[in-house]
Protein backbone atom coordinates (compact mmCIF):
# COMPACT_ATOMS: atom_id res chain seq x y z
CA UNK A 1 0.00 0.00 0.00
CA UNK A 2 2.61 2.15 0.35
CA UNK A 3 3.79 2.22 -3.32
CA UNK A 4 0.29 3.06 -4.15
CA UNK A 5 0.37 6.15 -1.88
CA UNK A 6 4.03 6.91 -3.30
CA UNK A 7 2.81 6.42 -6.98
CA UNK A 8 -0.73 9.01 -6.32
CA UNK A 9 1.85 11.66 -4.67
CA UNK A 10 3.29 10.88 -8.12
CA UNK A 11 0.39 12.46 -10.06
CA UNK A 12 0.70 16.00 -8.21
CA UNK A 13 4.69 16.17 -10.44
CA UNK A 14 3.18 16.66 -13.97
CA UNK A 15 0.28 18.32 -11.84
CA UNK A 16 1.07 20.36 -8.87
CA UNK A 17 -2.32 22.19 -8.46
CA UNK A 18 -3.41 19.08 -7.20
CA UNK A 19 -0.50 18.38 -4.56
CA UNK A 20 -2.96 18.69 -1.63
CA UNK A 21 -5.53 16.49 -2.95
CA UNK A 22 -2.91 13.97 -3.94
CA UNK A 23 -1.69 14.18 -0.72
CA UNK A 24 -5.53 13.79 1.04
CA UNK A 25 -5.61 10.81 -0.91
CA UNK A 26 -2.91 9.20 0.06
CA UNK A 27 -4.06 9.78 3.63
CA UNK A 28 -7.22 8.01 2.99
CA UNK A 29 -4.94 5.37 1.95
CA UNK A 30 -3.73 5.17 5.15
CA UNK A 31 -7.10 5.13 6.46
CA UNK A 32 -7.92 1.96 4.52
CA UNK A 33 -4.79 0.40 5.92
CA UNK A 34 -6.13 1.29 9.48
CA UNK A 35 -9.43 -0.24 9.01
CA UNK A 36 -7.97 -3.44 7.51
CA UNK A 37 -4.65 -4.28 9.39
CA UNK A 38 -5.05 -2.17 12.91
CA UNK A 39 -3.17 1.00 13.85
CA UNK A 40 -0.08 -0.86 14.04
CA UNK A 41 0.36 -1.54 10.11
CA UNK A 42 -1.04 2.22 9.38
CA UNK A 43 1.66 3.96 10.98
CA UNK A 44 4.61 1.85 9.82
CA UNK A 45 2.72 2.68 6.33
CA UNK A 46 2.27 5.90 6.99
CA UNK A 47 6.16 6.16 8.06
CA UNK A 48 6.92 3.99 5.10
CA UNK A 49 5.27 6.23 1.99
CA UNK A 50 6.25 9.34 4.19
CA UNK A 51 10.15 8.22 3.79
CA UNK A 52 10.06 6.80 0.49
CA UNK A 53 7.97 9.94 -1.04
CA UNK A 54 10.70 12.30 0.25
CA UNK A 55 13.50 10.06 -1.34
CA UNK A 56 11.75 9.35 -5.03
CA UNK A 57 9.88 12.34 -5.83
CA UNK A 58 11.04 15.08 -7.68
CA UNK A 59 8.55 18.18 -6.20
CA UNK A 60 8.66 17.27 -2.86
CA UNK A 61 5.05 19.56 -2.08
CA UNK A 62 3.09 17.00 -1.82
CA UNK A 63 5.04 14.60 0.10
CA UNK A 64 5.53 17.71 3.00
CA UNK A 65 1.99 17.75 2.98
CA UNK A 66 1.43 13.94 3.63
CA UNK A 67 4.44 13.80 5.49
CA UNK A 68 2.84 16.57 8.02
CA UNK A 69 -0.82 16.80 7.56
CA UNK A 70 -2.68 14.24 5.62
CA UNK A 71 -0.58 11.40 7.22
CA UNK A 72 0.17 11.81 10.94
CA UNK A 73 -3.75 12.86 11.03
CA UNK A 74 -5.47 9.52 9.74
CA UNK A 75 -3.25 8.06 12.00
CA UNK A 76 -3.85 10.09 15.33
CA UNK A 77 -7.28 10.80 14.44
CA UNK A 78 -8.86 7.12 15.27
CA UNK A 79 -6.75 6.73 18.28
CA UNK A 80 -7.01 10.21 20.38
CA UNK A 81 -9.97 12.49 18.74
CA UNK A 82 -12.21 9.96 17.97
CA UNK A 83 -12.27 8.79 21.85
CA UNK A 84 -12.84 11.86 22.65
CA UNK A 85 -16.55 11.74 23.90
CA UNK A 86 -17.70 15.31 23.79
CA UNK A 87 -18.04 16.06 19.81
CA UNK A 88 -17.30 19.97 20.55
CA UNK A 89 -13.91 19.23 22.55
CA UNK A 90 -13.15 16.75 19.71
CA UNK A 91 -13.83 18.98 16.76
CA UNK A 92 -12.25 21.74 18.96
CA UNK A 93 -8.60 19.31 19.21
CA UNK A 94 -8.99 18.95 15.54
CA UNK A 95 -8.66 22.64 14.35
CA UNK A 96 -6.00 22.92 16.59
CA UNK A 97 -4.37 20.39 14.69
CA UNK A 98 -5.12 21.48 11.87
CA UNK A 99 -4.56 25.16 12.27
CA UNK A 100 -0.82 24.41 14.16
CA UNK A 101 0.36 22.45 11.44
CA UNK A 102 -0.31 25.05 9.30
CA UNK A 103 1.44 27.39 10.75
CA UNK A 104 4.04 25.17 11.48
CA UNK A 105 3.97 24.12 7.30
CA UNK A 106 4.08 28.15 6.34
CA UNK A 107 6.77 29.43 8.90
CA UNK A 108 8.80 26.42 8.05
CA UNK A 109 8.25 27.46 4.17
CA UNK A 110 8.90 31.41 5.14
CA UNK A 111 12.24 30.44 6.89
CA UNK A 112 13.47 27.96 4.72
CA UNK A 113 11.95 29.42 1.10
CA UNK A 114 12.29 33.32 2.08
CA UNK A 115 8.98 33.51 1.36
CA UNK A 116 8.20 37.29 0.97
CA UNK A 117 5.61 39.39 2.69
CA UNK A 118 2.71 39.16 0.34
CA UNK A 119 2.50 35.81 0.06
CA UNK A 120 2.02 35.59 3.61
CA UNK A 121 -0.61 38.10 3.56
CA UNK A 122 -2.76 35.42 1.22
CA UNK A 123 -2.41 33.09 4.19
CA UNK A 124 -5.69 35.77 5.05
CA UNK A 125 -7.62 33.91 2.21
CA UNK A 126 -6.24 30.37 2.27
CA UNK A 127 -6.47 29.44 5.80
CA UNK A 128 -10.27 29.94 6.22
CA UNK A 129 -10.49 27.89 2.57
CA UNK A 130 -7.85 25.25 4.24
CA UNK A 131 -9.81 24.74 7.62
CA UNK A 132 -13.14 23.95 5.63
CA UNK A 133 -11.20 21.30 3.26
CA UNK A 134 -10.17 20.37 6.39
CA UNK A 135 -13.79 19.93 7.81
CA UNK A 136 -15.17 17.89 5.02
CA UNK A 137 -11.76 15.44 4.79
CA UNK A 138 -12.92 14.75 8.26
CA UNK A 139 -16.72 14.42 7.64
CA UNK A 140 -15.43 11.77 4.64
CA UNK A 141 -12.85 9.91 7.15
CA UNK A 142 -15.86 9.81 9.34
CA UNK A 143 -18.60 8.57 7.00
CA UNK A 144 -16.02 5.97 5.31
CA UNK A 145 -14.75 4.82 8.59
CA UNK A 146 -18.71 3.95 9.84
CA UNK A 147 -19.00 2.30 6.43
CA UNK A 148 -15.78 0.38 6.37
CA UNK A 149 -16.10 -1.09 9.86
CA UNK A 150 -19.53 -2.46 9.32
CA UNK A 151 -19.01 -4.29 6.19
CA UNK A 152 -15.62 -5.15 7.05
CA UNK A 153 -16.62 -6.72 10.89
CA UNK A 154 -19.02 -8.89 8.40
CA UNK A 155 -15.97 -10.22 6.45
CA UNK A 156 -13.59 -10.82 8.76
Amino acid sequence: MAAAIVTLLFLSVPFPTMSLACAALAGFMVMIVLVRWGSRAAMLCYITAAFLSMILLPRKDAAVEFLLIYGPYTCIRDGWFDRIKNKLVSWLYKMVYCNGVLFIYYSAARILLALPKAVMRELLFVVPLFNLAFVLLDISYTKYLRYARTHYARML
